[in-house]
């Protein structure tokens, strides 16, 4: 047995031998978890963005089934009919829709007339009001920190109503937002109830 002393700092040939193997399995063990870590990172962003589509898509599809479900009333609510002015360039058309959630049908149509300061709301699909409820139609613009009250009606429940006259009592030159709530029969001085009907 040699029982020699050992210079100073050597190691057994073994020992550095294994060293170089040690750091390459260890380099590579590093380089497989931040491959699955980047290629995990990457499926839940292509998740993320196929549902951020998927959400696109639908929205369009609703806007596209609005549009036709507009042009559906405004045919059957014309100006034949004496509803709205003949010069349809001088209206503007709001499409309202039930709020995002809810498994409503409720649809609208405001035309808009800007001069006059006046305009026509078309429902249908509407949902049933108790007897001391009534719908009510508001109007925000800019420079307004609360929006107008511009009409207080009833509709028949799923049925498509007769068009509802309204108009704000400050004048509003360009409309930033339109909602229909449920409130007391004779109205709100501001909205409280559920909203049924909204733009945009």
């Amino acid at each position: 047995m040699d029982n020699s002393p050992k210079a100073p700092g050597s190691e057994p040939a073994a020992t550095v031998r294994f060293r170089p193997l040690f750091w390459a399995f260890a380099f590579a063990g590093l380089l497989l978890t931040g491959f699955l870590i980047q290629a995990n990172l990457s499926s839940r962003a292509e998740i993320l963005l196929l549902r951020e589509e998927t959400e696109i898509a639908r929205l369009e599809i609703k806007s596209l089934q609005q549009s036709i479900e507009a042009e559906h009333i405004l045919a059957e609510h014309g100006a034949s009919r004496g509803t709205f002015p003949a010069n349809l360039s001088e209206l503007k058309f709001f499409v309202l829709s039930a709020p995002v959630g809810t498994s409503s049908q409720a649809a609208g149509l405001a035309v808009w007339d800007a001069a006059k300061q006046e305009g026509r709301l078309i429902v249908t699909g509407m949902p049933p009001l108790a007897t001391d409820r009534s719908f009510q139609l508001w109007m925000a613009s800019p420079g307004r920190p609360s929006p107008q009250s511009t009409a207080v009606f009833t509709a028949p429940p799923a049925a498509r109503g007769a068009p509802v006259a309204f108009h704000p009592v400050s004048a509003i030159e360009e409309p930033t937002a339109l909602t229909v709530t449920v409130e007391p029969r004779d109205g709100s001085s501001q909205p409280e109830g559920t909203a049924v009907l909204q733009w945009p």
